[in-house]
């Protein structure tokens, strides 16, 4: 009885896994399942905080030291695309001085997630939003 219940939960698990691997491309789904650096920066230098149209949330947190951002952590309240974009985004800003993370662009997470179906692309630009963002606010303090 313990296998036959293992196998009707595993089986729908797997049949759901298949399709959203199917509806991402190549590069994105490690991203959409296991996002990295998500989470709040207790003692970040910055916040920045953008709504998007889609009515989801990004929250960028960074610690900058020496012109660099020494530390970054996003949020997103929004869909698996949306984290998936957001871990992108500072993966890349991670390590970078101010100028080039603020060269991060929306095209910029796309070509590095090797594009997202068209419903999604606005999450790429909702990151890339959130991280210039929080770099204005820290040029402004």
């Amino acid at each position: 009885m313990k296998n036959a219940w293992k196998k009707a939960v595993d089986g729908p698990e797997k049949d759901l896994t298949a399709e959203i691997e199917g509806f991402f491309k190549d590069g994105v789904f490690h991203w959409e399942r296991e996002p990295t650096l998500m989470g709040k920066l207790q003692d970040a230098t910055t916040m920045g905080r953008v709504t998007g149209s889609c009515g989801e949330t990004m929250e960028f947190y960074l610690k900058i030291q020496d012109n660099r951002i020494a530390d970054v952590r996003f949020f997103s309240d929004g869909c698996q695309a949306s984290r998936a974009c957001g871990s992108v985004a500072a993966e890349l800003a991670r390590g970078r001085s101010i100028d080039e993370a603020i060269s991060i662009e929306g095209d910029t997470v796309l070509m590095v997630m090797k594009g997202l179906p068209d419903e999604e692309v606005h999450c790429a630009y909702l990151a890339a939003e959130a991280l210039h963002e929080a770099i204005h606010r820290w040029m402004l303090e």
